[in-house]
């Protein structure tokens, strides 16, 4: 009987792969259709403006903003700012398009190799339930819940831990932009007060870095948000926190920084949306990491339990 368990935990792992990457898949084919969606408006734009959408994807932050809002008093151009919006924004949707493309192509090759565990998952445990009800004693039925109550427990041990490694992943990028951004503050102002040299490098160099992460940042938790409502369901996470930040992130990102730019000159907003997400990213995984040590203490007590039974039986 052990044996057997062993196996079926084994089968039950795989089952859980194939239906996290149907999942998977699934979602990513929502996000790339929207994604597109919003490519083809951006791209729609620079069109109407006759801009090289090529030569865009070429230059720094700082070489686009300058491009496109030309001088002070155009800075303040409403058409230009939106010009300026798309291609910003387009340019940001097409990092993310690919790499989601990349994740589609490997998640599938992944489904192709387990496209006959479903069936063998089922055949187990089937078999494991008609062995256990046709002991027939009071006995074997408990031994089948608490084993059902197990697998459960398991299946959700292993999508808190997926959910604790995105979300991690997220917050790595997310320190690393705050650094960046807190070291790229005022990064307008040296150019109205004549600024040159090493010190503009240094910021220009931050807030490029900064922006290289972004559509990283964005594509990381996006999946984070995807593994906690593998944890939870929606009306624990709408009750506990918004997730808005978390879908527009980019959006916000430089919806603030191009304010920023026209307005005051500064990144204060955009570096406090990175920082707000950035918490709000680690609170969540504290709260992932105290519900996975109470499910550590269930399934301990759940094999206690099973183990006196098995061991008590008289038959």
């Amino acid at each position: 009987m052990e044996d057997f368990q062993k196996e079926l935990n084994k089968v039950l792992n795989k089952y859980q792969d194939f239906e996290r990457i149907q999942k998977h898949l699934k979602n990513l084919d929502t996000q790339l259709k929207g994604g597109y969606r919003e490519l083809d408006k951006f791209e729609k734009i620079l069109e109407k403006h006759g801009q090289d959408v090529k030569q865009l994807e070429s230059l720094s932050l700082k070489g686009i903003f300058h491009k496109i809002l030309g001088s002070k008093k155009e800075q303040l151009d409403k058409e230009r700012q939106e010009y300026l919006e798309a291609a910003l924004k387009r340019n940001e949707h097409k990092k993310s398009l690919e790499l989601l493309e990349y994740e589609k192509k490997v998640l599938e090759d992944k489904l192709k190799k387990l496209q006959d565990i479903p069936a063998q998952a089922e055949a187990m445990i089937q078999k494991r339930e008609n062995d256990l009800m046709r002991s027939g004693t009071p006995v074997g039925m408990r031994i089948l819940t608490i084993s059902q109550q197990i697998d459960s427990s398991r299946h959700l041990k292993r999508e808190i831990k997926e959910a604790l490694d995105a979300g991690k992943d997220a917050v790595v990028i997310l320190e690393e932009m705050e650094s960046y951004l807190r070291n790229a503050r005022n990064w307008g102002n040296w150019d109205m007060m004549g600024g040159r040299g090493m010190t503009t490098y240094v910021k220009h160099s931050n807030i490029d870095r900064a922006r290289a992460r972004l559509h990283k940042a964005q594509h990381l938790l996006n999946r984070f948000e995807n593994e906690l409502r593998d944890v939870y369901n929606p009306r624990q996470l709408n009750l506990s926190l918004n997730l808005d930040s978390f879908t527009r992130f980019i959006d916000i990102f430089f919806d603030n920084l191009i304010s920023d730019w026209v307005v005051q000159q500064r990144i204060r907003n955009a570096l406090s949306n990175v920082v707000s997400v950035k918490d709000k990213a680690s609170r969540l995984i504290g709260t992932l990491e105290m519900d996975d040590k109470d499910l550590v203490v269930k399934m301990k007590q759940l094999e206690k339990e099973k183990k006196q039974l098995v061991l008590n039986f008289k038959g």
